[in-house]
Formats: structure tokens, C-alpha cells, sequence
């Protein structure tokens, strides 16, 4: 999902899309709010309905876009710290799982399939005990 708002030292705020004016962006998240509220569902009762927490497959990391990961570490790695990462798809392959950024596009890791399991583990979210 595109985050519309973004949380700062100043609390919420408006994620402006470039091209758009401030009205547009600001309809968007009025349709994107009014969206939600059609399903007659609280936060909470969303969050019951997403997967749990469990790590990815090998299969689903495969398959990921240029998503955001949370990389939890169970083996020191190149100094790396558990946390988000975004997978660099334009970089991965079958073996490699590569960490950085698409835009600009940049590889700051990467993590052989091989380690998946018992040197790292990927989560759609963090997990409650990372």
C-alpha cells in the first residue's frame, strides 16, 4: 500500500506526490480515508486480518518487488542491524537476496538465499518479539 501520511517530530503529515497540487493530494487522502471507512472495520479488526507474523518463504521473498522487508538478524551480518530494508529487485537473483533503495538505485547489502532460515530471517512486518 502507498502511505499517503507520514508520522514526524510534528506529528502527521500529508506525503505530497509530485505533479500533484495540494488539493489533489489532499483528495486523495480523503477518498483513500472514506475507502477505509466503507469497510465498517476499526485498526484493530484490520489487524486481525492480516497474515500473522510469521517469516517469508523463500518463494514470497523471490517474488517481492521493490517492498519493504523487516530483516531480522540471527547472525551477525556485515555489521547490519535488524530492521527495514527494501529489496533491490533490479539487482536480485535466484541466489541473492539484495538489500538498498530503487530510486535512486542503490545496493547497501546483500544476503544469500543459502543464510535464509538460520542466519536471517524476512518478515512482511516486524515482529512482535524482534
Amino acid at each position: 500500500m502507498e502511505r499517503l501520511t507520514k508520522r514526524s517530530k510534528y506529528g502527521v503529515e500529508l506525503v505530497e506526490k509530485y505533479g500533484f497540487t495540494e488539493i489533489e493530494n489532499t483528495a486523495r487522502v480523503i477518498y483513500r480515508l472514506a475507502a477505509y471507512e466503507d469497510t465498517g472495520l476499526t485498526p484493530e479488526e484490520i489487524m486481525t486480518l492480516i497474515a500473522p507474523d510469521d517469516p517469508l518463504t523463500l518463494e514470497e521473498l523471490r517474488d517481492l518487488g521493490a517492498e519493504w522487508v523487516w530483516i531480522k538478524f540471527l547472525e551477525p551480518v556485515y555489521r547490519m542491524e535488524s530492521g527495514y530494508y527494501q529489496k533491490a529487485p533490479q539487482f536480485s537473483d535466484a541466489d541473492t537476496f539484495y538489500i538498498g533503495y530503487s530510486k535512486p538505485s542503490l545496493v547497501v547489502g546483500n544476503l544469500p538465499y543459502s543464510g535464509y532460515g538460520y542466519i536471517w530471517l524476512a518478515y512482511r512486518r516486524k515482529p512482535e518479539e524482534a
